[in-house]
């Protein structure tokens, strides 16, 4: 059996629920030195916000283009539209991978996308 002074409670996840959760969350992430994206969810462990997750809170966006064929007119054109498309199907936030040698990469802020941070690699894993 273990003992009750040395037990330590699980973490909980659940969804945020109010502006007071937001705050909380942005105040303890920024403590540690890190963003927050696109939350959907608190983590909190011992009554105190400890981290989040972001379940579909950013809709991914993932886009080749023919680096030959597709010209930058071309390129600014089909973004546009894409985003577009994502806003009238009531998308708030996307998500866009982008390569550090992608002739895209260095006109992403100008697009109005910001940079999440660096350096980090996405994960794919199929449920």
């Amino acid at each position: 059996m273990s003992d009750p002074k040395t037990l330590t409670f699980l973490p909980t996840l659940r969804p945020l629920r109010t502006n007071a959760d937001f705050h909380a969350l942005h105040e303890a992430a920024a403590a540690d030195q890190h963003r927050v994206i696109a939350p959907t969810h608190l983590v909190e462990k011992s009554g105190g916000v400890v981290g989040y997750c972001s379940l579909g809170g950013a809709t991914p966006m993932l886009v080749w283009l023919d680096s030959q064929k597709v010209q930058a007119r071309d390129s600014l054109y089909l973004l546009n539209m894409a985003e577009n498309l994502a806003a009238n199907a009531g998308v708030r936030q996307l998500m866009v991978p982008c390569q550090t040698d992608s002739p895209f990469h260095p006109f992403m802020e100008k697009f109005g996308y910001s940079a999440a941070g660096k350096p980090f690699d996405i994960f794919l894993k199929t449920l």
